[in-house]
């Protein structure tokens, strides 16, 4: 089967390039060509073409920015993507000013990573495709959305099809006429139909100039025979002179093998989580032993001269343990879908598992806004908390409040407490920092990084920490 979505990767780290490649193919749409050089890729990006470009920021002789502005100079229209490490807001906003389509941070789940820019790519190849056929006259987009691979239909707000490419034969078994004539109801499964309607209701009470603004849902569709296929439906406004939305139009792909490849992954990382968890149960088990043996030979020995020798095993069986407990931890990142979660339902439910003592926790955050993160944020939360009690000394309240930054979302949590030495406020999202295990704030910036939400900490030293999250455009709502 001949690729329809041609990719360029570019980064100076080739296991990167590697691994990029190999799951981005098992997805048969996909072809994948790999360059170390951004200098190298303009050069043959003369001669060659793609549907999307994926570009690390942090590369020698020429960094994606630059990259991507002379890509722009030449009149290159392709759909890129831009790889940035942590904490790189700045490079984020340099990049979408400068025309890159998306972003994407290094680190956390490669799985959850790569399955993002899988949906990344897929979205900015179907909006820029979108886009050129809207360019067109109606005889042209007729013309390519009759020849295309992707099914390509029109419909009117009360759920009646006008239009459907040929492709639909494919994709459900009915001609191109018979599709216009089945109802919403039989087009999608039960629960698919529930995510439409309530994707209509959520629409409905936007303004008009917002609605369906490049929707993208992933969608059960019935076939002719009665069978079931997932499906991605990309989803754009049909507008009048004015700009009232008299209808939707979009194109619908079938993403069944990409649906397999992703349970595949998800029973893969169960049966490793298994496999670890009873390891980290034998391990615990000998640590136990090995403990209990310590504390006894304590007691019994009297020559002062080993106690050094003792305190060091002592210490090295601490980090151990504690290093197996961050692996737990660590192992369940990105193991689950993210998904939209309330934030002060969210935090009202960290507060009630948190070691808070007599200090207060006033949640100021607003009703109703939701974030979209990996499942573990509660933790977030959580540690945060933890964190503040624990070290806070004179601490008595922790405040949760939001606002709106510019195309951001800040979520900010402030304490009264003693604050955050300034030389340590970059240390404590290190791995190993930290008078505890020095594990909380390193695997609280791994979670919200799933979904690119950062955190840095800003706080007056002596009057108080302030942690601020920074949720970007599109995770919040």
């Amino acid at each position: 089967m001949t690729a329809t979505i041609r990719v360029l990767c570019v980064d100076d780290e080739p296991e990167l390039l590697k691994i990029a490649r190999l799951f981005l193919e098992r997805e048969e749409s996909f072809a994948v060509d790999t360059l170390t050089s951004a200098k190298v890729a303009l050069e043959q990006l003369d001669t060659r073409q793609y549907d999307a470009i994926v570009a690390d920021y942090a590369m020698p002789e020429m960094d994606g920015i630059t990259f991507l502005k002379q890509l722009k100079s030449m009149g290159n229209t392709t759909p890129i993507i831009i790889f940035t490490g942590k904490g790189r807001e700045e490079v984020v906003i340099e990049a979408l000013n400068n025309g890159a389509d998306f972003y994407l941070q290094k680190g956390g789940n490669p799985v959850a990573q790569f399955t993002e820019l899988s949906k990344k790519i897929h979205y900015a190849v179907s909006r820029k495709r979108a886009e050129e056929a809207l360019r067109k006259s109606e005889a042209n987009y007729r013309l390519l959305a009759d020849n295309g691979s992707d099914t390509i239909w029109r419909m009117r707000l009360d759920g009646k099809f006008t239009y459907h490419s040929p492709a639909v034969m494919k994709l459900r078994g009915y001609t191109p006429e018979e599709a216009n004539a089945v109802s919403m109801e039989q087009t999608f499964c039960p629960e698919s139909l529930s995510v439409i309607r309530t994707k209509f209701g959520e629409e409905a009470e936007k303004p008009m100039s917002e609605r369906w603004m490049d929707q993208i849902l992933e969608l059960q569709i019935v076939r002719k025979d009665g069978s079931a296929v997932w499906t991605e439906v990309s989803i754009q406004a049909v507008r009048d002179e004015v700009g009232t939305v008299i209808g939707l139009q979009g194109s619908t792909r079938d993403i069944t093998e990409r649906k397999r490849v992703e349970t595949a992954l998800r029973e893969s990382n169960k049966k490793l989580g298994i496999l670890f968890g009873i390891s980290r149960q034998d391990i615990n088990r000998q640590l136990s032993i090995l403990t209990e043996n310590l504390r006894i030979l304590q007691r019994k020995q009297t020559d002062k001269v080993h106690d050094e020798y003792l305190r060091k095993i002592s210490t090295a069986v601490r980090g151990i343990s504690g290093l197996v407990r961050f692996t737990s931890e660590y192992e369940r990142i990105g193991v689950n879908e993210s998904i939209w979660l309330e934030c002060r339902t969210t935090v009202d439910a960290a507060a009630k598992q948190a070691p808070l003592g007599k200090v207060m926790v006033k949640n100021d955050l607003p009703a109703g806004m939701e974030i979209f993160a990996d499942p573990l944020v509660v933790r977030v939360f959580i540690n945060l908390m933890e964190n503040a009690v624990r070290f806070g000394g004179t601490i008595t309240t922790i405040r949760f409040t939001a606002m709106e930054s510019g195309k951001d979302y800040l979520i900010v949590c402030e304490d009264d407490g003693v604050g955050i030495p300034a030389a340590e406020k970059t240390k404590i999202f290190r791995q190993g920092f930290g008078k505890n295990t020095g594990l909380g704030l390193f695997l609280a910036m791994e979670i919200l990084s799933i979904t690119g939400i950062t955190i840095h900490e800003n706080g007056e030293p002596g009057k108080g920490a302030r942690f601020e999250i920074t949720v970007p455009r599109g995770m919040f709502r």
